[in-house]
């Protein structure tokens, strides 16, 4: 904010500006795509990118940006469309370095989970002071003043400080902070059933190459019995085959029965190979079948962590929207009941919108950076696994190093410099409401 003028005033004497030289990892670690450069314009927080047509639209009308919270502005459609995907990799690679390479994969995901959030804030705030929203306390309109004017113990206060509870509450079920950390919410949540869908898929592999070295080594079955299992065991990888989206390339077996897990349309396809399996190896007996039982109990373990992340990213968005929507009906009991102008209702629901956007940033935004630092701390990590798996496209190591090149693109995002500016922004905010709710 304090920067943002001059900042902004060299972009237009540049004309667009790269997020980040390439450095030499660009080059070294490029595989079968350009050298990737980011533009760091759009990420910029910055009003003024609506026309008055769509300014006037979304600041004043029913169905606009700020009268109704549920609605996601184009802004924070471009930005969420540009947050980096998970990545998943086979069994070997992940065993790498002692279980390195694993390691800096989850740290990878947990990466991309909270920079998605940044970057829908982010995106939120380009929206809201495109639509005319004060980008700080001190931008506020006498309006905004006179409504967020200090309450009392009056009955219409009293009204006012429930709403105001409600959206910090809202604010703390999507991501709760302690001294300046995030430790809990949904956004904290999904990096942990994240994580713990990482050690089920590498539980499921183990336990799937115990089976395959049991069948290898069974001598109490027949011939065909052995190769009817281990056909069995291609056919649960061939379950995908038909695509099942990106990465879905033969690998390995561990990798293809990885995604038939995954897939949730392939669910019944992917039993009925394990029931078909399952026939095969009733009459076995010892390791073959003690191993089969681990097998199959991996794979529920793996398909129920699955779920459970699944179902903490639909709470996790559903608690942004919760808070978004508190925020507004904050903004909403803060109007005089004989208010009619769409243009002062909007104003008024304005502060609580965002600040609920600056808190966002403010809370996730170190966390992301870490998890940043992190990632890009393991470039000797990428560099020696090269070495050991040669990359070419459409392969395990060539996904690893796009992985990484896209973090490191997003070193001129994600500053220590910007984070600052989204914290100090944000305890401006807290301080205004904290006057307000006393």
């Amino acid at each position: 904010m304090r920067e943002r003028a001059s900042f902004e005033a060299e972009l237009i004497d540049l004309g667009s500006r790269e997020v980040v030289e390439a450095l030499a990892i660009q080059q070294e670690l490029a595989v079968s795509e350009p050298r990737v450069y980011e533009m760091i314009e759009p990420y910029v927080i910055r009003g003024g990118l609506y026309g008055p047509r769509e300014k006037a639209y979304h600041a004043e009308h029913r169905a606009g940006l700020i009268r109704t919270s549920s609605v996601v502005g184009k802004q924070e459609r471009n930005l969420a469309g540009r947050a980096p995907y998970t990545l998943s990799i086979g069994k070997e690679i992940t065993r790498f370095e002692a279980g390195e390479m694993g390691k800096w994969v989850t740290e990878y995901n947990a990466f991309t989970h909270y920079f998605e959030e940044v970057l829908r804030s982010i995106g939120r705030l380009r929206d809201l002071l495109s639509a005319g929203a004060p980008e700080a306390p001190t931008d506020l309109t006498p309006v905004q003043k006179h409504a967020l004017r200090p309450t009392d113990d009056t009955n219409p206060s009293g009204d006012k400080k429930d709403k105001y509870k409600q959206w910090r509450d809202a604010q703390d079920r999507y991501a709760t902070e302690r001294q300046g950390e995030l430790i809990g919410g949904f956004v904290f949540e999904v990096t942990t059933t994240g994580r713990n869908f990482d050690f089920a898929r590498q539980a499921f592999w183990q336990a799937q190459g115990r089976l395959a070295r049991s069948v290898a080594e069974g001598k109490r079955l027949k011939k065909p019995q052995l190769e009817g299992i281990d056909v069995s065991l291609a056919d649960l990888a061939g379950v995908v085959s038909a695509g099942s989206g990106p990465g879905a390339v033969i690998a390995g077996l561990g990798i293809l029965v990885d995604w038939a897990l995954e897939a949730r349309k392939h669910r019944k396809e992917y039993d009925a190979k394990m029931k078909q399996l399952e026939q095969m190896v009733k009459t076995a007996k010892g390791a073959i079948a003690d191993d089969f039982e681990a097998f199959k109990g991996a794979g529920e373990k793996y398909w129920a962590h699955y779920s459970n992340h699944s179902m903490s990213i639909w709470e996790r968005d559903k608690a942004r929207g919760e808070a978004r929507q508190a925020a507004a009906r904050l903004g909403q009991e803060l109007a005089p009941s004989s208010e009619t102008r769409g243009r002062v209702l909007a104003a008024i629901r304005m502060p609580a919108l965002v600040s609920d956007a600056w808190r966002s940033l403010a809370i996730i935004g170190p966390t992301a950076l870490k998890k940043l630092s992190s990632v890009l701390a393991a470039r000797p990590l990428i560099e020696k696994a090269k070495f050991h798996y040669p990359p070419r496209p459409l392969t395990e190591m060539d996904d690893i190093i796009k992985a990484y090149n896209r973090a490191n693109s997003w070193k001129g995002v994600l500053t220590k410099e910007e984070v600052d500016e989204w914290k100090t922004t944000n305890m401006l905010w807290v301080e205004t409401f904290n006057t307000f709710n006393v």
